[in-house]
C-alpha cells in the first residue's frame, strides 16, 4: 500500500509539472507574436488571454487538490479493510444539491427515506455521513450502531433530536444549518394569521363542501395596527418582525439572551414574557424545545391573555400545553391557534416516520388548524440549506 502511494503521488506530482509546463510555453508563443506584432490593442487580448489561462490552470490546480485528498482518503480507507471511499446516507427530502455535490466529492451517496430510529441503527454501520432534517430521533443506539460515522449535517437550525452530547462524546461532529429557512417560516406565520383573522379555512370549506356562498357570514380582521408578540428574537423571530412592520403593526417580543445591535429593530418593544402575552393579540413562538420552555404557555399565560389572542407555533410542539389550549379555545378565550408542530412530533419524540396517523382532541376544534412542519419546506429555502451543508461538510472532510 505505501508503494501504491508513492506511485500515485508521484503521478500526482507529474500531472501538476505538465500543467505549468503548458502554462509556460502558451505564455511564451504569446509573447513571441507580440514582439512581432506591437499594436496597442493586440496587446491588450494578450494580457486577457494570459489572464484566463492563469485562472483557467488555478481552476484545475484547486481541482488536483481535492482530487489528491479524495484519492489519498481512498487509498487510506483501503488499507483500514474498506472498499470503497466516503459513504453518506441522506435519510430526508433535502435539496439535490447535496446529493450532487456529495458525488462530485467522490461520496457514494445512498438514500434512506425517513427511517426509524430502530432502522437507522441496523443500516447506519458503514456510513462516515448522515444528512438529515429533524426525524428520526438519533439516540444512543444509533451512534452506538455508527462505527464509521464522522459528521451528521443537519438541514434545519434544531438540533433536539439529537442526542448531542453522547455525539461529541463519540467524537461526532453535529453541523446545523442556522438562519437559512428564516424568511420561509416567518412568511408561513402571516400565512397562518391571516388564515385565522379572515376565516378562510372556513369559509372555503362551506363553499366546496356544502355548495353555499355567503360572504356576509366570514366577516374577519386586518393585522393592521394589531400587536404581534414575537417569543424568541432570533433569526426567524427578527424577519417576522420586519415582515410584521409592512403590515402596519405593533410589535412586542421577548429573547432573555437577545441583545440588540445597530439600532436596526429600534421599532420593537422587548418585554419580559409575561408582560408580553398580557399584551399581544398575535403570539408566534420562535424558540427551541428545552426544559425551561416545555409547556411555557399553559393556563396561567392563556387566562391572563387578551379575550381573542391567537396562537401560532411554527417551532417545536410541546412549547404550548395543548390540554390548556383545547380548554381556553373550547371555552372561547382565545380567538384560535395555528400550528405547525405538535407535542408528539418526531422531532420532540413521539413519530417515528412519514405518513403516520396522528390524532389529537385539538383536531375537533374548527379554530385550530395544523400542518406537518412545513415551515421550511420551500425549494428557496431548502437550496440555501443544501449550500450550507456543504460547505461545512467540505469544513469537516477538508475537501
Amino acid at each position: 500500500m505505501e508503494i501504491n502511494l508513492i506511485i500515485f503521488i508521484f503521478k500526482a506530482f507529474i500531472l501538476n509539472m505538465l500543467l505549468n509546463l503548458k502554462l509556460f510555453l502558451l505564455i511564451n508563443l504569446f509573447s513571441a507574436f507580440i514582439k512581432i506584432n506591437m499594436i496597442q490593442y493586440l496587446w491588450n487580448i494578450y494580457n486577457f488571454v494570459i489572464r484566463i489561462i492563469l485562472y483557467y490552470n488555478k481552476i484545475m490546480l484547486k481541482s488536483s487538490r481535492t482530487w489528491v485528498t479524495i484519492e489519498i482518503r481512498n487509498i487510506t480507507e483501503k488499507v483500514k479493510g474498506r472498499d470503497n471511499l466516503m459513504k453518506a446516507l441522506i435519510v430526508d427530502y433535502v435539496s439535490d444539491i447535496i446529493e450532487k455535490e456529495l458525488k462530485e466529492l467522490g461520496f457514494e451517496v445512498d438514500k434512506e427515506m425517513l427511517p426509524t430510529s430502530e432502522k437507522l441503527a441496523e443500516i447506519i454501520a458503514p456510513y462516515d455521513l448522515l444528512v438529515m432534517r429533524v426525524d428520526p430521533f438519533i439516540d444512543k443506539n444509533v451512534l452506538d450502531s455508527a462505527k464509521n460515522l464522522k459528521a451528521i449535517m443537519v438541514g434545519s437550525t434544531g438540533t433536539n433530536h439529537i442526542d448531542l452530547e453522547y455525539a461529541k462524546e463519540k467524537g461526532i461532529e453535529v453541523c446545523n444549518s442556522p438562519g437559512q429557512n428564516a424568511n420561509a417560516v416567518a412568511e408561513l406565520v402571516f400565512c397562518k394569521a391571516l388564515d385565522l383573522y379572515r376565516n378562510s379555512y372556513q369559509a372555503q370549506h362551506e363553499i366546496k363542501e356544502d355548495g353555499i356562498w355567503n360572504k356576509y357570514r366570514w366577516i374577519g380582521r386586518e393585522l393592521r395596527n394589531k400587536t404581534m408578540g414575537i417569543v424568541g428574537f432570533g433569526a426567524i423571530g427578527r424577519r417576522v418582525a420586519e415582515i410584521a412592520r409592512v403590515f402596519k403593526m405593533d410589535v412586542v417580543a421577548y429573547d432573555p439572551f437577545y441583545k440588540p445591535q445597530n439600532n436596526d429593530f429600534d421599532f420593537v418593544e422587548l418585554l419580559d414574557f409575561d408582560e408580553l402575552c398580557k399584551r399581544a393579540d398575535i403570539i408566534t413562538l420562535h424558540l427551541p424545545l428545552t426544559p425551561d420552555t416545555k409547556n411555557m404557555i399553559s393556563d396561567k399565560q392563556m387566562e391572563e391573555m387578551k379575550d381573542g389572542t391567537v396562537l401560532i407555533n411554527a417551532a417545536r410542539g410541546g412549547i404550548i400545553d395543548e390540554e390548556a389550549l383545547y380548554k381556553y379555545i373550547k371555552n372561547g378565550k382565545l380567538g384560535g391557534a395555528n400550528l405547525d408542530t405538535l407535542a408528539d412530533e418526531l422531532g420532540s419524540g413521539g413519530l417515528d416516520t412519514q405518513d403516520v396517523k396522528v390524532s389529537s382532541p385539538l383536531f375537533e376544534l374548527d379554530r385550530v388548524y395544523v400542518t406537518p412542519h412545513i415551515g421550511g419546506s420551500t425549494i428557496d429555502a431548502q437550496d440555501d440549506i443544501g449550500r450550507v451543508v456543504m460547505t461545512n461538510v467540505k469544513k469537516v472532510f477538508n475537501l
